[in-house]
């Protein structure tokens, strides 16, 4: 055992030598929520991105924490890092729910998580190409949406970009908590576009069968401050906490020799 850990840590450090001959001095991770709400109720999903430095570290962890450390990812540890980003997201919805409404998520359950992990985290550690993850979760209502009362709440990452698109046949009267947010209409279902601001918490005021058009009432943007800069988790950080930044101080070490 201790010999196998010894040749871990020898391939870990060299693979830790090739990201720094080869990665590029920018490197970014992106997180989008995508939020489609109905009647019965609602998907929530979720796509990341890394690119540059960040899809070595996201490789390097599969390998070294779910494979075998060989410098190489193949299917079966991005199986098992499927399997433990859908218990690991899972487990953090069913412990807190990330929606309400009218303050309540009694009614509110959650009926599945799927996961699609991007194919370009096949092969090679130290291989640079963009990796963009999939996650989706289902909720169901006990209760129609328009019966349960005239306000729903999301709880999201701060300083993220978000999208709800609402029922058919209901009208956004108010937003809160999104930066930036534009409303459109397609037909008769209404869309919210913006950030999540500081809070990571969104509310949509609305009513139905009524338009603004035909009530006169306008829709009410709140917007509490400008939104900072915060860095979000990856699942990176929610499957393996604290592996990023280990990743990242074995490569800062490394940096400096």
């Amino acid at each position: 055992m201790r010999l196998n850990n010894v040749l871990r840590s020898l391939c870990l450090a060299f693979i830790f030598c090739v990201v720094l001959a080869v990665a590029p001095a920018a490197a970014s991770y992106s997180w989008e929520n995508n939020i489609t709400v109905g009647m019965e109720g609602m998907t929530w999903e979720y796509t990341e991105e890394y690119s540059g430095l960040q899809c070595i570290l996201f490789r390097s962890a599969i390998d070294s924490e779910l494979g075998n450390g060989d410098g190489f990812v193949a299917a079966w540890e991005i199986l098992k890092m499927d399997t433990a980003s859908r218990k690991n997201l899972h487990g953090s919805v069913s412990r807190k729910m990330d929606v309400m409404i009218n303050d309540s998520s009694s009614r509110i359950s959650l009926s599945g998580v799927e996961c699609v992990m991007s194919k370009e985290l096949l092969g090679p550690v130290s291989k640079q190409e963009q990796v963009l993850n999939t996650y989706r979760v289902r909720y169901n209502f006990r209760e129609p949406l328009s019966d349960q009362g005239d306000r729903v709440w999301f709880q999201g990452e701060p300083g993220t970009h978000v999208l709800i698109t609402m029922p058919e046949g209901l009208d956004i009267l108010e937003v809160e908590g999104i930066d930036n947010a534009t409303i459109r209409k397609q037909g008769s279902v209404q869309k919210v576009k913006g950030d999540f601001d500081f809070t990571g918490e969104a509310v949509l005021v609305f009513r139905e069968n009524r338009t603004a058009a035909q009530t006169g009432i306008p829709v009410v943007v709140t917007e509490l401050k400008p939104a900072q800069t915060r860095r979000y988790p990856s699942t990176l950080d929610g499957v393996f906490p604290g592996t990023t930044d280990r990743l990242l101080e074995i490569l800062d070490r490394g940096s400096k020799l």
